[in-house]
């Protein structure tokens, strides 16, 4: 490939895990958390009534999905093996707002593990040091 990333193995048979893994996060954890961040933070702030269906159906989303994502981290270091690759990032992304969407974490401690391992690393904390942190000033600065 023109660009190779230490994030995106070389070998097919594990690009298609890691692609695998960004489509789950994508479709099955990334899409309702979106919609409780829409419900619970954007719409009140737009002057849109948000929606108790769509909270609910979000919440019962994660709750169907987030064990295959708590038995995949039980028998591997990161999502889609031992190696950190692109679907880690995006589903730090994701994990990221559980605790600003006050989302429980105790019924995932493999999940919640691996994201006190990758808070932890460089290009997080270079980034920034706490998201909860980060967005609560943006949401000062945009009211």
């Amino acid at each position: 490939t023109k660009y190779e990333s230490p994030l995106y193995p070389k070998e097919l048979q594990e690009k298609c895990k890691v692609d695998q893994w960004l489509d789950f996060i994508a479709i099955h954890i990334d899409e309702p958390m979106n919609r409780l961040m829409f419900n619970k933070f954007i719409a009140p702030n737009v002057g849109v009534h948000p929606s108790e269906r769509s909270i609910k159906e979000a919440t019962f989303m994660l709750n169907f999905h987030l064990p295959v994502i708590e038995q995949q981290l039980s028998k591997y270091r990161f999502i889609a093996s031992d190696e950190m690759s692109i679907a880690d990032l995006c589903l730090l992304a994701v994990v990221d707002t559980f605790e600003l969407l006050e989302l429980k974490m105790d019924d995932y401690p493999c999940l919640n593990a691996w994201k006190e391992r990758l808070i932890e690393e460089s290009f997080y904390t270079r980034c920034h040091s706490s998201y909860l942190e980060a967005f609560r000033a943006y949401m000062k600065q945009s009211l």
